[in-house]
């Protein structure tokens, strides 16, 4: 007889069969491509004062995270990143770079970049909507 069990953060032990069934059904689609993470560090002498963290798969780039700090926001650091980053991967042969963020400023940021909203869904967390964001390179 089938039973479900629901368990509340579950350990990885837990959670591996069910992880491993997902990327082996996905391999037999589209084939295997293990991921590769990235980081990009803007660099004022021995200080990091910004930089990006995201991966690599299937020829698109999501990035996960792009930082730059407090003071030196507003001035052109960020893009000074992600125009690195977009040199970077399109010689490596990625296609587009894809994100996700409930940050408004930071959608603003992106669309002058010339990233196009692919899709949001409203009021994700209360105020604040998901903005999905993608550029072709």
């Amino acid at each position: 007889m089938e039973s479900i069990e629901i368990i509340k953060n579950p350990k990885p032990e837990e959670t591996k069969e069910i992880i491993d069934g997902v990327y082996d059904y996905g391999v037999q689609q589209v084939g295997a491509n293990i991921p590769e993470k990235y980081a990009i560090k803007l660099m004022s002498g021995k200080n990091v004062i910004g930089g990006l963290v995201g991966t690599v798969q299937y020829r698109r780039f999501y990035l996960s995270h792009l930082w730059v700090g407090e003071e030196n926001r507003r001035i052109g650091y960020g893009g000074k990143i992600i125009e690195e980053l977009e040199k970077y991967v399109k010689n490596m042969g990625c296609t587009s770079i894809i994100l996700e963020t409930l940050n408004k400023d930071a959608v603003t940021f992106y669309l002058k970049q010339k990233y196009n909203i692919v899709s949001c869904i409203k009021d994700y967390v209360d105020g604040y909507d998901l903005v999905y964001l993608c550029k072709a390179i």
